[in-house]
């Protein structure tokens, strides 16, 4: 019999904190980890990915491609019994697709995936079967030239996105120009250009009314398991819309609107044709109307600290877990009995139950692109975060980008019955005690 691994896709070595849980993850069930990343960004990334597994396979470029990696794949197969393939990173979420149906893995189809990527393709199957009220066209010059002058409530974002690059409420006057500007800027995004996958198009549609939540998903056997619903809390700045806070459960949905939030995402990925794989699906819900509409649908787990934050809700998994064994077990009694534990696991099933005891609240602070970092320190904060990832590092400059780009990251866990009071006060605390400073 054949060892057992599993290919852990990485991009330029960054990922080694999620790769250090999967390792943890894969240990526990008996698996090894293999690690495939592209060149790393540094000598110091290597050495952290070194660390993973004996096992390292680089391939000599920015970006991993089917090409440069499927005469590794094949080697692995004749080698070892290959349980699964997850990559954390966007880019690479066709690419896990395809190792995984390389290697009989159960998993999520290049159709499904793009369908989600594709956001005005997402827009319209959604409106053809009435789950959203949200009209998109493509933005050109004619466009902007016809909206001019009229009275819309719209918003501008990329067709193909990531790390909420530009994504704007549209406001008259806006020229087609500006749209050239941002598409150039996609282009130079060295970090994220394969994400884009060549998709530089912008789409304009009708500004959805509500306030935003994140439904985390696994979807086994076409069968919809919503594990947490985070509230977030947005704010405007450097060219878009970025999320400051979030708090798991949403102590602003009634039990009665979880419900109909889950049957409505769950009817969402009946539409996409979803069947398998871990989604981060963005919504908004006006309580005036009670009516909810999708935002956006991503085929991966959510980022900054949704992972953990599921964990401390959850308490059992954290979601990249359940992502792992959602392709470990791709069959058999073992998938039978990871179902039964996800449908456990389900938000509204937890509240109904009345066995939710322990929230998180994550707050994310981002830095002024171009400029660089001076000063950084969490020292003085009056209450100490549980998990705190640091993103940037002083002396950085940071990128010229419409994208959020994180200096930080602190997550709390607090009592459930204290969310409503915790949330409001944990924010205050990172304002007034967060020191962060820049170069003149």
């Amino acid at each position: 019999m054949k060892n057992q691994v599993f290919v852990l896709l990485i991009h330029q070595a960054r990922s080694h904190v999620y790769a250090d849980l999967m390792k943890r993850y894969l240990s526990e069930v008996g698996i090894k980890p293999v690690v495939i990343s592209s060149s790393p960004l540094t000598e110091a990334h290597a050495e952290k990915i070194s660390l993973i597994s004996d096992d390292v396979f680089i391939q000599d470029a920015e970006d991993l491609t089917q090409d440069g990696i499927s005469a590794y794949i094949e080697q692995l197969k004749q080698q070892y019994e290959i349980r699964g393939c997850l990559a954390t990173y966007e880019g690479y979420r066709l690419l896990m697709s395809w190792v995984n149906a390389e290697c009989g893995v159960v998993d999520a189809k290049d159709d499904e995936i793009k369908r989600c990527f594709d956001k005005l393709q997402l827009r319209q199957i959604l409106v053809e079967h009435n789950l959203s009220t949200a009209q998109a066209h493509l933005v050109t010059a004619e466009l902007l030239s016809e909206l001019e002058g009229q009275n819309h409530q719209l918003f501008i974002k990329p067709r193909r996105g990531i790390g909420s690059f530009s994504c704007f409420k549209y406001e008259p006057g806006l020229q087609y120009s500006q749209i050239e500007q941002l598409q150039a800027g996609m282009k130079k995004d060295i970090r994220f250009k394969n994400i884009f996958s060549g998709t530089y198009d912008f789409i304009c549609e009708s500004y959805i009314e509500g306030d935003e939540y994140s439904f985390e998903v696994i979807v086994l056997d076409s069968t919809v398991y919503v594990v947490g619903t985070h509230a977030k809390f947005l704010e405007t700045m450097f060219g878009t819309t970025l999320e400051t806070a979030n708090s798991l459960p949403a102590v602003q949905l009634s039990d009665e609107q979880q419900h109909s939030g889950e049957a409505y995402v769950t009817a969402c990925l009946q539409a996409l044709q979803i069947k398998q794989g871990a989604y981060h699906v963005e919504t908004r819900f006006d309580g005036s109307t009670g009516q909810w509409n999708i935002i956006e649908v991503n085929p991966r787990m959510g980022g900054a600290l949704i992972n953990q934050s599921v964990g401390v809700f959850a308490e059992k998994f954290d979601f990249l877990q359940m992502w792992v064994l959602s392709l470990v077990f791709s069959d058999g009694e073992k998938r039978t009995q990871f179902k039964q534990t996800l449908a456990q696991l389900r938000e509204s099933k937890r509240r109904a139950d009345n066995s939710i005891t322990t929230a998180s609240v994550f707050i994310s602070k981002y830095g002024e692109p171009g400029k660089t970092l001076a000063k950084l320190s969490v020292d003085k904060l009056r209450r100490v975060p549980d998990i705190c990832e640091i993103s940037a590092t002083v002396g950085t400059k940071l990128p010229e980008s419409n994208r959020g780009i994180f200096l930080l990251n602190a997550l709390w866990k607090v009592d459930a019955k204290d969310l409503a009071n915790e949330l409001p006060f944990l924010n205050q605390v990172l304002d007034e005690d967060l020191i962060i400073e820049y170069e003149k």
